[in-house]
């Protein structure tokens, strides 16, 4: 089979993965009992977005810039992600929201899921990029399978974010970040390398790194804030809401499920930890090649240039 019927084939194999993983909390969620299990979900997301920021994306950024200079710039990117979050989410936004009188934290803007849809979107292009690069089918496959068992989860975690955040266009978020891998294997196919060298090093070392601070800060702020809170402040966020004549605020319950959700977090952590052993393999496979090709390469000028020094006389 071709490469190019593989990058076709791998294009609709991840697009129907993401759409899988972004149903089952759309579905979820017209069921009676959809609150608990959204819930749980949302912890499961929390470890998600934990894994992939520190054992994926904060790994990936560092390797990259460290090729270019000797110092911590990745975590310090990851640091300065999410620090502008800080400054947006509970600065910017909060105080605008005081200003208006909107002191509800359902009243805010589902800028997590704003930010994460973006964040999740540029990614998803950059590897759909790296697979629509890929000359030769074996590399096709390896790169196909990683991007494969990254997207289900992710697109899981954004929905269930995106839900959580009061966002109600679940679907058209999903078919939005569903089709994002499928166009940057069409950007790479067709448009060939667009980033060399020291460039992609930089966009895609610095992109990674900022990416990383965006999942810690949603992950712990806002999606484990909310699911591991006390019950004491729930309990005055129930008074603060009714005070103000909120009715369709629930009366806060004993939460019964809390070893569950933090087992939750730990699975998500687990199997993006999992993930990362696949994709070392992978990023190691590639590497190999690479050394091969240089080591080839190496074989090809010695020997050419042995040839000259056989055939040069001197005739000094």
């Amino acid at each position: 089979m071709s490469p190019l019927a593989i990058k076709i084939i791998a294009g609709l194999a991840i697009f129907g993965i993401a759409i899988v993983g972004g149903m089952i909390p759309i579905l979820v969620a017209k069921q009676q009992a959809s609150r608990r299990y959204l819930s749980l979900g949302n912890a499961l997301a929390g470890g998600i977005f934990l894994g992939v920021g520190f054992v994926h994306l904060l790994p990936e950024a560092d390797e990259a810039l460290r090729k270019l200079v000797d110092y911590p710039l990745a975590p310090l990117l990851a640091a300065l992600g999410v620090g502008l979050l800080l400054l947006v989410d509970r600065v910017v936004l909060e105080g605008r929201n005081s200003m208006l009188g909107q002191r509800d934290e359902r009243t805010r803007p589902p800028f997590y899921a704003f930010v994460l849809l973006i964040v999740l979107s540029v990614h998803s292009i950059i590897a759909g990029m790296a697979l629509g690069l890929q000359p030769e089918a074996a590399a096709v496959l390896v790169v196909m399978l990683g991007i494969l068992f990254h997207k289900g989860s992710a697109a899981f975690a954004l929905i269930v974010t995106a839900h959580s955040a009061g966002n109600r266009k679940l679907w058209q978020t999903l078919w939005l970040f569903s089709v994002m891998t499928p166009l940057g294997i069409v950007f790479g196919t067709v448009a060939g390398q667009v980033f060399e060298g020291r460039t992609a090093l930089i966009f895609e070392g610095s992109f990674n790194a900022i990416a990383a601070g965006t999942f810690i800060y949603v992950a712990v702020m806002d999606v484990l804030d909310s699911e591991m809170s006390r019950e004491r402040d729930r309990i005055a966020h129930y008074v603060r809401s009714s005070l103000m004549g909120e009715d369709d605020v629930p009366m806060p319950e004993q939460d019964r499920d809390r070893v569950l959700k933090f087992a939750l977090v730990a699975i998500g952590i687990g199997a993006m930890a999992v993930m990362g052993l696949w994709h070392q393999h992978s990023h190691l496979g590639h590497s190999h090649a690479d050394n091969g090709h240089a080591h080839g390469a190496q074989h090809e000028a010695h020997d050419d240039h042995a040839h000259d020094d056989h055939g040069h006389v001197d005739h000094g």
